[in-house]
């Protein structure tokens, strides 16, 4: 389980990355079921949508359309407690950054 490998625990802030597909809406879903804030990253404004108003999302950063740095750097000033990434490629670089004490990485890429 999601909260499990990483650790996770109620009121953590949580990104996952490919929100909008399969692994990553579960992940989101299990992030949010476990008390966390849930921070998706998804491509385009009908993934965001679909996110923030069926998946109950926090928040979404649209890597099309937005700096995704900044926005987390927005969103989440005390950094992430954890990353999930599912897509690797430059995504893979926000990963060490902002990572705070007792945080965790999980990955499915």
């Amino acid at each position: 389980m999601l909260a499990d490998a990483t650790d996770q625990h109620p009121r953590d802030l949580s990104v996952v990355s490919a929100a909008a597909g399969a692994v990553g809406s579960i992940a989101g879903q299990i992030a949010e079921g476990g008390g966390a804030y849930v921070i998706g990253i998804a491509s385009g404004p009908a993934k965001v949508a679909h996110l923030t108003n069926n998946l109950w999302f926090d928040a979404v950063i649209d890597d099309e359309n937005e700096d995704v740095n900044a926005r987390l750097r927005e969103l989440a000033p005390q950094g992430r407690n954890v990353f999930f990434d599912n897509v690797g490629g430059p995504l893979v670089a926000l990963r060490p950054t902002k990572q705070i004490q007792r945080g965790a990485l999980g990955t499915a890429a």
